[in-house]
């Protein structure tokens, strides 16, 4: 099978194609506190309402959509780099996997520069 059919099928199998998240401000009718809508917009059109944060959890959301973000491309730049100097696809998803692991190490150990 190749990639872009084991995308495209475990695609289908999961859920629908998320497009983008978005948000609204809100006010509590009931007790006057703020809150954040969080929606999720998919491909065909739909929208889906996934819930509603707090300020604070929607500042903690954003910066680990920030963080994550950072990690992503910082992985993908190693996988390319690692490949271009002849490491296999292989070795080169199991050094990225090992910078993942220790991100997540760094994180359990509440390091607050080491960020994923």
């Amino acid at each position: 099978m190749t990639d872009a059919a084991h995308t495209a099928r475990t695609r289908s199998s999961r859920c629908p194609d998320i497009v983008s998240l978005s948000m609204a401000s809100g006010v509590s009718a009931f007790t006057g506190e703020p809150f954040v809508n969080l929606m999720v917009n998919f491909a065909d059109g739909s929208r889906k309402t996934a819930g509603q944060l707090t300020p604070q959890q929607t500042r903690e959301h954003a910066l680990a959509l920030l963080e994550a973000a950072e990690a992503a491309v910082h992985d993908a730049a190693m996988a390319r780099w690692m490949r271009s100097q002849g490491a296999t696809q292989e070795v080169a998803g199991s050094a990225v996997a090992a910078i993942r692991a220790y991100r997540e190490d760094q994180e359990s150990e509440g390091d607050p520069d080491a960020r994923s």
